[in-house]
């Protein structure tokens, strides 16, 4: 599978500007893609904020979200022969007591390979979503998606404790990624991937850097998808 993740550093005040309006517009979005993409295909499974329940279409989403004032904490979205999927989480909704900065992530799957396509996807989704950091990359064999521990041990060790072990190191690297990400803003640059979508402080260093660049392409104003060796 094919990943995208989207990033973008919110103070608490900016946590308004992420509300219901905004969900629609990505929604919306994402299932023009899949509609573009697929035959006779369309986003048919929605749920969001962990609670279980799950709409089929965006329209009977939209439907409820007019009816209720709801702060989307987490959102999750596929397609019905689970072609792609997405994952939204904004973490300052999810504090109880916010801390002054948080993420945005807006993560998408798909067995989609062609690259212009989905070029085309985060280029509509920058129209809307300013995020400030991103990258796309193959999923590898045991890779967990989150955050991106590939488990090496062998299945021959029983289930609980192999579950056990890739549980803690998925969170201490989570912890060790949020950390970094929390700076992209200032030009760091978390990890270097063969497909990248940097910031210009973040190119800017990395041709400070004499990063390994093969190709680069503006996406915005201050976006730029770059190609790296890796």
């Amino acid at each position: 599978m094919k990943i995208i993740k989207l990033y973008k550093v919110i103070s608490s005040d900016e946590v308004i500007l992420f509300d219901m309006d905004f969900i629609r517009k990505l929604l919306t979005t994402y299932d023009n893609y899949i509609s573009a993409t697929w035959l006779n295909e369309s986003v048919s499974h929605i749920e969001i904020n962990y609670s279980g329940r799950a709409w089929k279409t965006i329209n009977s989403f939209f439907h409820y979200l007019s009816q209720h004032n709801k702060e989307i904490v987490y959102l999750s979205a596929a397609s019905k022969n689970e072609s792609t999927s997405l994952f939204y989480t904004n973490e300052l909704l999810n504090q109880i007591k916010p801390e002054c900065c948080g993420l945005i992530d807006l993560i998408i799957e798909t067995n989609n390979q062609n690259m212009e396509n989905l070029y085309s996807l985060i280029k509509n989704i920058s129209d809307f979503y300013h995020f400030d950091y991103g990258y796309c990359f193959n999923l590898k064999k045991n890779q967990d998606l989150f955050s991106e521990v590939i488990d090496k041990k062998s299945f021959i060790t029983s289930l609980f404790s192999v579950t056990s072990r890739v549980t803690s190191v998925q969170i201490e690297e989570t912890k060790r990624r949020r950390e970094v990400l929390l700076q992209v803003k200032q030009g760091v640059i978390p990890q270097i991937y063969e497909i990248n979508i940097w910031n210009n402080k973040q190119l800017e260093q990395a041709i400070k850097e004499k990063l390994f660049i093969n190709k680069t392409r503006k996406l915005n104003n201050n976006l730029n998808i770059v190609e790296c060796r890796t």
